[in-house]
């Protein structure tokens, strides 16, 4: 019942002797068939997504699993899982060994970024010509946002980081838009600022009749 070498002896007896002769004999396991890789989607960063190796046949089989981001593993479940740390396209490669014979299979696999939600846009008040007006973008989830700033006055930014600033050169309304990407999904705010004039005052001198 196990894949081995193994030593059998025969023995031939009558009244006047007996004779005996032994052979070798390597029994190995059922040949591999029909190995196919799948996976249960497409996958988010941080999130472990589950891998499963089929065959039609096949006995005592090794799984060498390779999830394509530089981490291996081997098993002798047929099934395994990974938590993939960077978004992008991974080749997962599965080789099943036994004493008969391997097979290797490939399946191509999509991770994505966190998905951004919830996207507010807010300022630190109306501002006045020549005065830098900050900015912040917050989310409750997402990885890797890139956010694109548009100021309103035909000027525009791109920035990792979820705060900028921005000097307004007219007096007028504005609506600034930020729209927050990722290789998930992207969302847009959108906020109201008025800009006005830096008030001068003048002090006259007190005249005492």
């Amino acid at each position: 019942t196990n894949p081995d070498t193994y030593i059998v002896t025969v023995t031939a007896v009558n009244p006047l002797n007996e004779l005996s002769q032994t052979t070798s004999l390597l029994i190995k396991d059922v040949a591999i068939a029909d190995l196919q890789l799948t996976h249960s989607g497409d996958g988010i960063i941080g999130t472990a997504v589950s891998f499963t190796a089929t065959v039609t046949s096949g006995t005592n089989i090794e799984y060498n699993w390779d999830f394509g981001d530089g981490y291996t593993a081997t098993t002798i479940s047929a099934t395994t899982s990974h938590v993939y740390d960077e978004p992008g396209t991974y080749m997962v490669t599965v080789t099943t060994v036994n004493t008969n014979n391997e097979l290797s299979q490939t399946a191509e696999l999509i991770v994505l970024d966190v998905a951004i939600a919830d996207l507010q846009l807010t300022h630190n008040g109306d501002g006045i010509i020549g005065t830098a007006v900050s900015f912040t973008a917050t989310v409750t989830s997402g990885t890797n946002i890139e956010y694109n700033w548009d100021f309103g006055d035909g000027n525009t930014a791109t920035t990792t980081s979820a705060t900028t600033s921005h000097v307004y050169t007219a007096v007028d309304d504005y609506t600034v838009e930020v729209t927050a990407v990722n290789t998930n999904n992207e969302l847009t705010a959108t906020t109201a600022l008025t800009i006005s004039e830096d008030k001068k005052f003048v002090y006259l001198p007190l005249v005492i009749k």
